[in-house]
Formats: C-alpha cells, sequence, structure tokens
C-alpha cells in the first residue's frame, strides 16, 4: 500500500508537499487502517484552486511513467507541468510504499510528463535501480538474477524502472524482485477518475463515453436501480428494444409511462451513473490497488454522500483517496481524525497534526474544523 506520497515544483505545489498516510493510536472505526498500521480511506479537504486536483494529477504521475495504461483526462497534465516560478527546475516525486512491511521507496525527476531525467529505487534501505540521465545513459541495478540486460537507455522517455521490469524475469522468491513486483503490480492498478469532469480518467480500466450502454451490455440495470433504492432516489430504469432490434433506456413512471434517458438524467444522477459504472468494474478479483475520485461529492445531497462513503468503505483490499468541499462529512461517526486531510499553502496535514488539541472520539469534528481547530488555511 502507498504510505506516503511527495512531490515539489509541480504545478501549484512551488515547495515540497507530502501526503503521509500512516495512521494515529486511535482505537475507533479501525476498518479503515490496514494491518501495517497505514489509512485505507482518506478525505482530502481544501478551498477552491487550493491544490486538490492537482495532488490527485501529481500522485497519478507514476501511471503515465511506469505503465501504458489508459487514460481519457481533459485537463492536460501536460501543461503547466513545472511550477510557474520555477521553470528551469526538474519536478520531484518520491513515493514510499509498504508491502508485507517491506519498504519501497521510489524517487524521480522531470522536466515533462514525458523527459525522466533522474530515478531511484529503494527496497528496505538498499538502492536496487539508479539512473542519472544527466550524467550518461547507463543506468545500475542490483538484482542477482539479472545478468544481461543492456543498461543502456538514450530514450529520455523511457523510465529505467519501467525498461528493466519490461525485459526481465525476476525471481519472487528473493524478497526484493518480490517487492519490485508487488511495486509494479499497485501500480498497474490505480485508477483515478473525477465526478465534475465527465468520462475523465487515469487507470487500469478503459472508461467509455457511453456509460449506459455499458450498463445494459452488462446487465448491470437490477444492480442500479437496488442502487439508486439504497440511496433514497425516486428513479426506475427500464429497457425498450427498439423496431432495429437495439436497447434504449428509459426513465419508468408506470402505467406505460417512459421518458427517455437522453437528455432528461440531472447533474446528479449522471455523477452517481458514473459512481455506479466504476464501483462495479472495481470489484472483484481485477478490483484496483489504489482508487482516487475528485471532488466525488459534487453533485450530492449529504445524506447521499454520506451513503457513497459507506459504499467507498465497503470495498475490501482497495486503499482509496476521494477530494471535497463538504465539512459535513468530518465526523468521526464516518472515519477518524488521521484520515482526514487539510490542503492549502503547499500543506496537507491530517486533523490530528493539525493541532495541538487532544482528539476524542466524542468531539464534533465539524465543528472544530469550522471554528478553525485545525489551521484551514482559508485564504
Amino acid at each position: 500500500m502507498l504510505e506516503s506520497f511527495s512531490v515539489s515544483n509541480y504545478k501549484n505545489f512551488k515547495q515540497k508537499i507530502t501526503l503521509d498516510l500512516k495512521a494515529a493510536n486511535y482505537n475507533f472505526n479501525n476498518e479503515i487502517v490496514s494491518e501495517n498500521k497505514l489509512i485505507k480511506f482518506a478525505m482530502i479537504y481544501g478551498y477552491n484552486a487550493c491544490g486538490k486536483s492537482n495532488l490527485m494529477l501529481a500522485l497519478f504521475d507514476i501511471v503515465y511513467s511506469l505503465t501504458d495504461l489508459n487514460h481519457n483526462e481533459r485537463s492536460n497534465n501536460n501543461q503547466n507541468y513545472q511550477n510557474v516560478y520555477n521553470k528551469d527546475k526538474l519536478v520531484e516525486f518520491e513515493y514510499k510504499f509498504n508491502f508485507d512491511n517491506n519498504i519501497l521507496i521510489y524517487k524521480y525527476k522531470k522536466k515533462s510528463i514525458e523527459e525522466i531525467f533522474f530515478e531511484e529505487l529503494i527496497i528496505n534501505d538498499k538502492t536496487y535501480i539508479y539512473f542519472d540521465k544527466s550524467k550518461n545513459s547507463s543506468f545500475k541495478q542490483n538484482f542477482n538474477e539479472i545478468k544481461t540486460l543492456k543498461p543502456d537507455l538514450q530514450n529520455i522517455k523511457l523510465s529505467a524502472v519501467k525498461y528493466l521490469y519490461s525485459n526481465s524475469k525476476l525471481d519472487k522468491k528473493n524478497r526484493p524482485s518480490k517487492t519490485f513486483c508487488d511495486f509494479m503490480n499497485f501500480v498497474q492498478r490505480m485508477l483515478l477518475f473525477w465526478s465534475l469532469q465527465d468520462r475523465s480518467y487515469i487507470g487500469y480500466k478503459t472508461g467509455t463515453s457511453k456509460i449506459i450502454d455499458e450498463i445494459i451490455n452488462n446487465n448491470w440495470i437490477d444492480e442500479y436501480n437496488d442502487f439508486l433504492i439504497e440511496n433514497n432516489i425516486d428513479r426506475k430504469i427500464a429497457i425498450k428494444k427498439l423496431p432495429d432490434g437495439s436497447n434504449v433506456a428509459y426513465y419508468d413512471f408506470g402505467d406505460n409511462n417512459y421518458l427517455p434517458i437522453a437528455g432528461n438524467m440531472s447533474n446528479g444522477e449522471s455523477a452517481l451513473l458514473l459512481f455506479f459504472y466504476w464501483w462495479e468494474l472495481c470489484k472483484g478479483d481485477e478490483h484496483p490497488s489504489l482508487l482516487c475520485i475528485d471532488e466525488f461529492d459534487a453533485f450530492y445531497h449529504i445524506k447521499l454522500s454520506k451513503n457513497i462513503v459507506n459504499n467507498l468503505k465497503k470495498m475490501k483490499n482497495i486503499q482509496i483517496l476521494i477530494t471535497s468541499h463538504n465539512p459535513n462529512l468530518i465526523s468521526n461517526e464516518i472515519s477518524r481524525p488521521d484520515a482526514y486531510y487539510i490542503i492549502g499553502n503547499n500543506e496537507i496535514n491530517s486533523l490530528n497534526n493539525s493541532t495541538d488539541k487532544e482528539i476524542r472520539q466524542a468531539q464534533n469534528l465539524e465543528r472544530m474544523f469550522k471554528s478553525g481547530t485545525f489551521n484551514n488555511f482559508e485564504k
């Protein structure tokens, strides 16, 4: 799982900013904490334009660097890649992972989303891959079973880590090799999608611009209707077959009263439909390793937002990060202080690290948040 992530000189992050997902010593809502004491379900809050979306993009830069995964990302991740005040300085990334108490750290530096200038991969305090392209085109590697791989990379767009993984047969009986494979498997199963940017995503599954058609083709209509009922939404979807044999989705109001979904769906239900689509894709054995949803509740009523959070918390073996503007979700009944984060002024801290006061389970986190107890970084 991801333990921490740092980035500097990226978009609006002029200085280094670090997301630390190590859990504190609270004894409630422990279902959101992993066995190795990492936060499995985190919510990130902040005012508009403070960097929530940029933090998600920075976190998923590793997907562009190390995989050939799908993406339909409208916000143009390569535009204004470096901080405007430091355009001559490289963007620096550092990821720290914990796999069965084996610690893997991956650091790299880039000038653009495609140009990698430095890489270092460390497993349990030992460097296994080191590549400084500013000095030469050859990287160093310390995996014992790799003997014949040519360590020369002329292509500045190619990662040494990706190249080594793709062109080597690693022995998973060796702890470092297994940890490296666990790391690559984790990155290949990361998924980010946006509620406000319809159909935009980065990650391990292929999205679609025809979600209703996908739900029809996967026979998910009954599940979607049950999902609407669970979330107290008075809608029922029916499928009608047209003369040409195609299937079209309609709202079914009873007594043969139908209304085409196309052109009649609200923004709220459109966002909910998008969530349901990804939620169904994320179930089963091929679930994501890390699921991030930016502005997950942008169109939701507070009760619906809470229902969505409860659905997300039920997802097993998935680390989840979501961003929001809504302080009504900040509650010890939903989560705990070390799983809520505030971002602003080039900082991000959990609630328990944003105040000198002791936080107890019985306290009203939302009221404390609104009163400014947690250094909310307001403008």
